[in-house]
Order: C-alpha cells, then structure tokens, then sequence
C-alpha cells in the first residue's frame, strides 16, 4: 500500500501539471475509459544487410518471422498492453507499431510494396504533409523514405521498426513476472539473427539499460573498489598536518565518511520502507556522493582555517557557514 502511494504521489504528471489543469482533466478522463496506460517498451530495429534499401520482399519476410516469434513467447498476451488496460484475449487485442500492419500480417503483398505503400499513404484517412504522411506512427515504423514525386511511390527506406507495447504494473511480483518475459524476448530475438537472409537486427528490452549496467558494474567491481581506496586515502593526506599536531585533522575524513555511509544507509533504507523497486543505476550513486561529501569536507575546513584563532566557537561556526 505504501508503495502505490508513493507512486502516485511522485508520477511525472503530478508532480508538472497543476492539478486543475485542462491536461490532468484530459488524463483523468482517459484513466476512466481505457484505464492506467503505462507501458514497456520492447523495440526491434531491422537494417538492410545488403545495399541501403530495405523496402524488399526478402526483408518484409524476415520482419514476418521475427514478428511471429515474438507474438509466439509463452505469456505474451498476458502482458502486452491492450487498448483498454485489460488483458488482452488474442494477438490481435495486443498495441504495436509495427510496419507489418499496413500489410495485414501477411506476406501476400510483399511481391509490390512500394505500390501497396502508396496505396495506404493515398489513402485520405492519413493525414498528409506536402504529399507526406505526416503520422507519428508512420515515420515510427519506416525510417528516411524517399518519394518519387512523379508517381507519388516510396523509393526506397533505410530501416524498418517494430515495437512492442507490454504492461508495466505497480505490483512487485508482477513486474518481475514481466521482466522474465523480457529476459524470453531478448533470447529468442537474438537467436535469430543467424537465420535472417536480408536483414541486420538490433533489439531492446524495457530491461536491457539495467542489465548492461549490471554487467558492467559488476566487470568493474575492483575498478569501484580501488576508487573508493584512492579517494577515502586523498582526503586523509590533504586533511591530515603531520608538522604540526594542533592543526592535524586526521580524524575528520573519516567521520565525513562515516556520514555519508550514514547518509547513504538512511536512503536505501526509506526507499526499502517505501517499497521502491531498486533500479540498478542507484549502485553508482555511493561513489558519487562520497566524491561531493569530500569536496564540501575541503570547502568546510579551508573556510574554517580563514577564520581568526581568537575567535568563539560559536561565532566561528556562524561566521563559516555564511
């Protein structure tokens, strides 16, 4: 319970749009018909292997088969995004951005493509930009077409895009349901790139930006441990006067330490409270607030040594901190 609060309170939408505002009416208003459309990405990008045109039978075709794997993974329906936020019955109930669409799924129009595609850009329900589909959805699924201005055909396209829309819940145990869906997803996609004849694929997962953080911090791990090493000794060299024992605050870095290791405990620790779920880029976090937490150690004490020796305490803290 804590943590849906939590999320509510800190969505993007409530924290920049005043509450009301015609936006959050319009949102709130979707909310009520078609429910909570949050969402995970999972992209697939398909670059030509041969020559830089990828508007061919042979590359349609391999599109195809990556789709039909895709919409094949166990539990797919289950946690694609439906247009309603409910769970999705078929394939069809599923959100995609898929170029295949314009073709129906099917490959019986891959022998003309260009002339299918000037049938559907022709078509008056497309709303056209200087003799340009001007929808988003189009330049999402084609990527730099060029026209022939005299037929109004596509020339040519350099790379095709195919997105899949899944659900991206509050609760815990579902989230991690979908993210061992992911982990399906980037398997399958990438085994398939040795069976393509036409294509080059590069694909994502919503998960894939913290699985290559993971890998590399955990490559790094005594890179970050050396680093730790070499700064928490740096602060206790500068820090520390070894010719004269009144002035030596050799102790001081390492309490400065201490409250930043207590700083960062106390974070984690409201976060577990609130059940947040833990993003792997945090893991980065400790080297960077014990490099600010050093540095203001050095500005706190160069102030403090400016000031007159005859000075209060009291006065001396007052005088420092202004």
């Amino acid at each position: 319970m804590l943590r849906k609060v939590f999320f509510l309170l800190f969505r993007a939408e409530k924290l920049y749009l005043p509450l009301n505002s015609q936006s959050m009416k319009d949102l709130n208003r979707a909310k009520k018909y078609f429910g909570e459309m949050r969402n995970r990405l999972q992209i697939i990008i398909l670059l030509p292997k041969f020559g830089s045109n990828i508007l061919t039978s042979s590359c349609f075709q391999d599109a195809l088969k990556i789709h039909q794997e895709v919409v094949s993974i166990p539990g797919y329906t289950d946690h694609c995004l439906n247009a309603n936020g409910s769970v999705a019955k078929e394939v069809t109930d599923c959100l995609t951005l898929n170029p295949l669409e314009i073709f129906g799924f099917s490959n019986k129009d891959f022998g003309n493509i260009r002339e299918r595609l000037r049938l559907v850009f022709s078509d008056p329900r497309y709303m056209l930009s200087n003799g340009r589909p001007a929808l988003h959805s189009v330049d999402g699924m084609i990527s730099n077409m060029e026209w022939n201005s005299s037929t109004g055909q596509v020339k040519s396209a350099e790379a095709l895009q195919m997105i899949y829309y899944t659900r991206d819940p509050v609760d815990d145990s579902r989230l991690n349901t979908i993210r061992d869906w992911e982990t399906m997803f980037v398997n399958k996609v990438g085994s398939l790139q040795q069976h393509m004849n036409c294509t080059k694929i590069f694909f994502s997962a919503a998960r894939s930006v913290d699985d290559a953080i993971a890998t590399n911090a955990h490559s790094d791990i005594w890179l970050i441990s050396l680093t730790f090493c070499l700064m928490i000794t740096f602060a206790n060299l500068m820090l520390s006067n070894f010719k004269n024992p009144l002035t030596n605050r050799a102790l001081l870095p390492n309490i400065g330490i201490l409250a930043v290791g207590a700083g960062i405990f106390c974070g984690v620790g409201l976060a577990m409270l609130f059940q947040t779920p833990f993003v792997t880029i945090v893991g980065v976090l400790p080297f960077l607030v014990l490099g600010v937490g050093i540095d203001d150690m050095f500005i706190i004490m160069h102030e403090l040594e400016r000031q007159e020796p005859n000075l209060p305490v009291q006065q001396t803290i007052e005088v420092s901190a202004h």
